[in-house]
């Protein structure tokens, strides 16, 4: 490799870890009882647009939560686990997870976890899958559900409350489902 392709390539690296956006993250829970059932079309496994690293695995971990892991390709272990749940704000549905496990980390007993919360949209069927990660620019602080769903509602039909790429999962889908 020439030093020249070398360079061209850190850049482009760079360039690209400087702007990924990490999805907002807050202490506070949307829902202390989600009332939003799993969708069953939602649950099984999903490729993220442009990255053939990953798979991701939706299951059902209770009637109201959804259990998502981030699998390695190349050996099949999780790297990442969160249990998530819907809820729609003002007709919006968006996702709120939170981490319970992180390579060899245990989250699950965590007194006061970190969320992360997404628009999401799909298709009728479930095989496609879009999540709008909330800015990291918002710099309000919220005391509670009611505050955060309030800003949320207001400001959610705004194209700068998300971060500018949505990400894409695509269903992986058996010959049994056509």
């Amino acid at each position: 490799m020439t030093m020249k392709k070398f360079l061209k390539m850190t850049l482009i690296a760079a360039v690209s870890v400087a702007f990924m956006g990490c999805p907002y993250k807050t202490k506070v829970n949307l829902e202390s009882s989600p009332s939003e059932k799993v969708e069953s079309k939602l649950l099984g496994e999903y490729e993220k647009k442009g990255s053939t690293t990953y798979k991701y695995e939706v299951s059902k971990y209770d009637a109201n939560h959804y259990k998502l892991k981030e699998i390695k390709n190349s050996d099949g272990k999780t790297t990442y686990e969160y249990i998530g749940y819907t809820t729609t704000i003002k007709g919006t549905q968006f996702l709120v997870t939170r981490r319970t496990k992180s390579y060899s980390t245990d989250y699950s007993n965590e007194e006061n976890p970190n969320y992360y919360i997404y628009k999401v949209a799909y298709n009728s069927a479930g095989s496609v899958v879009k999540l709008y990660e909330l800015t990291d620019n918002i710099t309000e602080e919220f005391e509670s559900a009611a505050e955060l769903k309030a800003f949320i509602g207001k400001y959610k039909d705004l194209s700068f409350f998300y971060e500018k790429k949505a990400l894409k999962f695509y269903k992986n889908l058996d010959d049994e489902d056509f």
